[in-house]
């Protein structure tokens, strides 16, 4: 058994206990510095330390935008679960490509006048006029789903 150090906050297998532990462990696995996701995510190292040390939490849209840039769901960030067989796939992938840079916050640009709508559960995202948007968040509201609205 691994003798963990007094700062070593990960349980015995290695497994992140925390958000800031597991965008950690997804970071160090695409071999990113925090400055190079942070300027991926349009944030800045400072902002992404206090995230991996669980300092801060991030904003909804900065942490849909973690997810979108390391094909994770929220869910699986927030509580870990399916993150282990994600790590081993997302090692051999990373081995064999090249990683492209996002837009800000690894979110589309909805152009100008637009929003972009996220379905949390499914993950799933469109453009929509800021009229449609008020309709679609509405809609979630009324049957209970988690959605974020980011507009320009």
């Amino acid at each position: 058994m691994a003798v963990r150090g007094p700062y070593d906050s990960q349980s015995a297998s290695g497994t992140p206990r925390s958000l800031g532990e597991r965008i950690k462990m997804l970071r160090v696995q695409r071999g990113l510095t925090q400055v190079e996701l942070g300027e991926a995510l349009n944030s800045d190292q400072a902002t992404v330390s206090l995230w991996e040390r669980d300092r801060a939490k991030p904003s909804g849209p900065a942490l849909a935008g973690v997810a979108s840039y390391f094909s994770v769901t929220v869910q699986a960030l927030e509580t870990g679960e399916g993150l282990e067989a994600h790590s081993a796939l997302d090692r051999e992938a990373t081995s064999q490509r090249h990683i492209p840079k996002q837009g800000p916050m690894g979110l589309s640009d909805p152009g100008p006048g637009a929003a972009l709508a996220i379905d949390v559960r499914t993950q799933s995202e469109q453009r929509l006029e800021p009229m449609e948007a008020m309709g679609f968040l509405m809609k979630a509201l009324k049957e209970g789903r988690s959605v974020w609205i980011v507009a320009d």
